[in-house]
């Protein structure tokens, strides 16, 4: 399994990236030790990230059948590191499920290409600014809310269209009234302004 995960749409790359993975490790998918997620930007180890990552790539775990290897932050590396990356899908490893995650990632590469030849590339575009107030009524669910769209559309104005503050809000708004059902400008008034 090779799948790549790339947009500016954080949550929902990050929802599809979850689901992927867990469908793929299907029963194991609670096991801890069947799944290594690395960012290429974590230098907290005597090893790279990458180095890290190979070494995950190696098999599986003496405590796991099928392992996922997540890479997240693949459009941060060079181009050389990224057909070093390429390599990898040479080598047969029905035992070992690759998953990258990007913000953005040029889709001419050779590691872009491979992954969409070999498995499977997912695209998830930001919503455009007019499309927000529709991706806010189709969040709040998650939350255990509904809005309409002119207090979706007020919310935006108060939050600003970034999707990872307005799912934060929601969060804040479920904390502060955990038996709500409906997102009111008062509610948005008493929490996010304040």
């Amino acid at each position: 399994m090779i799948a790549l995960f790339k947009g500016e749409d954080a949550i929902a790359r990050k929802q599809a990236l979850d689901q992927a993975v867990r469908s793929w490790l299907g029963p194991r998918a609670e096991d801890p030790y069947s799944k290594e997620t690395i960012h290429v930007e974590d230098t907290s180890q005597e090893i790279s990230p990458l180095d890290r990552f190979f070494l995950a790539s190696g098999g599986t775990s003496l405590f796991s059948e099928q392992k996922a290897v997540i890479l997240q932050g693949v459009d941060k590396l060079k181009a050389a590191q990224l057909d070093e990356l390429t390599s990898l899908f040479s080598q047969e490893n029905s035992s070992t499920g690759f998953f990258f995650e990007a913000d953005k990632l040029n889709g001419n590469l050779r590691f872009s290409k491979t992954i969409k030849k070999l498995g499977k590339v997912y695209n998830f575009d930001q919503p455009k600014p007019w499309e927000m107030g529709k991706w806010l009524q189709s969040r709040a669910p998650h939350h255990g809310f509904r809005i309409d769209a002119s207090t979706a559309d007020f919310f935006i104005e108060l939050t600003g269209p970034d999707q990872t503050k307005l799912d934060n809000e929601l969060a804040k708004l479920r904390n502060y009234d955990l038996n709500a059902t409906q997102i009111t400008h008062s509610m948005l008034n008493t929490v996010v302004v304040s």
